[in-house]
């Protein structure tokens, strides 16, 4: 029997998981959007590897869980190393190319900067919410204006103007677009505007890639954005290299995680699925209105997700508990 290596990365939106073997080769790979239910969305990530793998000859012997998610499944599947989600991606990203001087993620909840100096975590900040350098907010705008972020960058690079959008917070620019495209205006416009300023606002917010001169990585579901990417690249006039496997480079640096981890622990695909209770408000506090959803098991709180910045969290523990408000 041959030993392989699990990663599982719990996002807000989607769950993903990785399967290395001894030499960090990826066997299995797959991402399940999170739906109405987080647990029946898990197990379906599970069932899909567990087909995947050919068990009759290669076993589980350890794994990681990671992500903003990770407090909800590690109630479950308590043996297993549990790692913050800067580090795996560090690792993840490593792993792909070892000269890795800095990671660019923007992502669907959040972005950061990660830095590294002579292969260690050197720096790392995480944007939130309000900040127009964020994939909440593009993704937030393509299902309002139906047209895939994908396609809005091939449209901006259609482009041969940039017109003015007078908006920096991110809800006012929003309603701002939405306004120009119902009046009217060139979408390829809108969105090279719309890119450039995203970017630029990045720049601002994470000051430090000015610093980096090289070795520069682009992780995340942006990473697909090929005219983001081009607007990076001319904007700070550096070379800004796309991951492979960009999109599950996370929980590939869990696996990693749970290959060198000296206690090793099986992993089992047949755990039962364990009754959860979901309760959902819109958080008022400002005017991103995050979506914010609690889980608990029985009447106790496990982990709350949603919230875009510090206004929005909630502390973990039973004093959260309103019977009327769970589903």
């Amino acid at each position: 029997m041959h030993k392989l290596y699990l990663g599982l990365d719990i996002g807000s939106y989607s769950i993903k998981g990785v399967v290395i073997d001894n030499k960090n080769n990826i066997i299995v790979s797959h991402t399940q959007n999170i739906e109405l239910n987080m647990m029946e969305s898990f197990h379906k990530l599970l069932s899909y590897i567990k087909v995947n793998l050919d068990l009759n000859n290669n076993y589980i012997a350890n794994y990681t869980i990671t992500g903003s998610g990770k407090n909800i499944i590690k109630n479950i599947f308590t043996t297993g190393l549990v790692k913050n989600e800067i580090d795996c991606t560090k690792e993840g990203v490593l792993c792909i190319n070892p000269n890795t001087e800095a990671i660019i993620e923007i992502s669907n909840s959040d972005s950061k900067l990660i830095t590294i100096k002579e292969g260690k975590l050197n720096n790392y900040k995480i944007s939130n919410a309000c900040d127009l350098c964020n994939g909440y907010f593009l993704e937030s705008l393509s299902k309002k204006t139906n047209i895939p972020i994908e396609e809005m960058g091939h449209l901006a690079s259609l482009s041969t103007r940039n017109i003015n959008l007078k908006n920096n917070c991110n809800v006012l620019l929003e309603d701002e677009i939405i306004k120009k495209i119902s009046r009217g205006y060139d979408k390829k416009d809108i969105f090279s505007s719309l890119f450039n300023i995203i970017v630029k606002d990045y720049i601002e917010y994470f000051k430090g890639i000015k610093e980096i001169n090289n070795n520069i990585i682009f992780v995340g579901g942006l990473s697909k954005c090929n005219y983001l990417i081009t607007e990076f690249t001319k904007v700070l006039n550096k070379n800004i290299m796309v991951a492979k496997n960009s999109s599950y480079v996370t929980a590939l640096g869990a696996a990693i995680y749970a290959k060198n981890n000296k206690k090793q622990v099986s992993f089992d695909f047949n755990t039962k699925n364990t009754a959860m209770k979901t309760k959902i408000e819109i958080c008022n506090k400002c005017p991103v209105n995050c979506e914010i959803v609690s889980m608990y098991i029985g009447d106790e709180l496990v982990d709350s997700f949603g919230y875009n910045c510090e206004k929005g969290k909630i502390n973990i523990g039973k004093s959260n508990y309103d019977k009327s408000k769970v589903n």
